[in-house]
């Protein structure tokens, strides 16, 4: 433990993946994805060994990937929970065509590089994760370990307790319930020792991003709620789609305030539902969401705060987000129609690939 080790280059990007199943089109959202698989967040009760279509959404306006996959591994309810994902199927790539492969690839490359841009300050830092179940400190090593952290691991936490007196880390990430002592107990105990080590806790379901911005927000000694942001990213990083689908998972209640120039709007959370967007002028709040859904550039911020406002919505996030992506295929599929002769020849990321 403690030196970095050589990954399957796996990156958390989160784009509309729709499937036919059961003869119904079903959108589901990935979130995270190698040049050889890839993790669905889907209710549709695939089971393991099934071989689909899926057509991942590369880019907004730049069509679609179709790719062959078999489903691998599925995760449903609080089984997902405790491995701090959300329900959803692993899918591995079974398509012979190299052409789509590639695209693949170079969609998880041009990720990684952008993510690499905007993970620099956790460059060579010396992170701790904590927790009892060894597919959540996998997976969280995987993260940090991507975003250039220096990671060691402990299943309990008197073995954290050891390693932060011996190598004394910059952050601790665990779970709050941890075996023999937990995260609370941990961090007094450091604080009373005098060590000065930031423990943070990773609550689950969590998305990649989530977990290296609250490392982040450790670093600089503001992983704190009220008036400062628990979650800050930009449209590069992660998506307002998948941003609202971990508030929903997680039962979030705070404000999402959205930015891009001069422009700005609140969407305002309960529970994981959003109940008002503000201003919505005179639109509705669902069309100022849908608008918003749309938006290629700009910083998302979640504020963990009480909200009180009325219900103006009246949707569950899942519902709206299944909106916003049948409207956008409908879209897609009508440009595509016009340009289809020069999608046949082109051979980079983000063309419709046809037989």
């Amino acid at each position: 433990m403690g030196d970095r080790v050589e990954r399957k280059r796996r990156i958390a990007l989160f784009v509309p993946v729709h499937f036919e199943w059961n003869g119904q089109r079903e959108t589901g959202l990935s979130t995270d994805i190698s040049g050889t698989g890839i993790y669905v967040r889907t209710d549709a009760a695939i089971s393991v060994g099934q071989t689909l279509s899926l057509s991942l959404a590369a880019l907004p306006g730049n069509g679609l990937i179709e790719i062959t996959a078999r489903a691998v591994h599925v995760l449903e309810g609080d089984a997902a929970i405790a491995l701090g994902r959300f329900p959803g199927v692993g899918f591995q790539f079974a398509d012979s065509r190299a052409a789509r492969l590639s695209a693949v690839a170079e969609l998880v490359e041009e990720a990684i590089r952008k993510r690499s841009a905007s993970m620099l300050s956790l460059s060579g830092r010396r992170i701790l994760v904590a927790d009892s179940e060894p597919r959540v400190l996998s997976r969280m090593t995987t993260i940090l370990d991507s975003a250039g952290c220096i990671v060691e691991t402990a299943s309990n936490g008197v073995e954290a307790y050891s390693i932060c007196l011996e190598r004394q880390p910059d952050v601790v990430v665990c779970a709050e319930e941890l075996p023999i002592m937990d995260g609370k107990a941990l961090e007094a105990r450091l604080a009373s020792d005098g060590l000065q080590v930031v423990v943070t806790f990773a609550r689950k379901p969590f998305a990649d991003i989530e977990l290296c911005s609250r490392v982040s927000s450790a670093l600089n000694k503001q992983d704190s709620v009220g008036d400062t942001a628990s979650l800050e990213v930009g449209l590069d990083e992660m998506s307002l789609a998948s941003l609202l689908s971990f508030v929903e998972a997680a039962r979030k209640t705070g404000i999402i305030v959205a930015s891009r120039g001069m422009l700005r709007a609140e969407l305002r959370v309960r529970e994981g539902r959003i109940v008002s967007v503000r201003p919505a002028g005179d639109r509705s709040g669902r069309e100022r969401l849908m608008e918003l859904l749309d938006w290629t550039s700009g910083v998302f911020k979640f504020h963990t705060r009480p909200v009180d406002d009325e219900d103006q919505i009246e949707c569950s996030i899942a519902r709206l987000l299944m909106e916003h992506a049948r409207v956008q295929e409908e879209i897609m599929d009508r440009s595509t129609a016009v340009r289809d002769p020069v999608l046949r020849s082109m051979s980079g990321r983000g063309a419709r690939w046809r037989d």
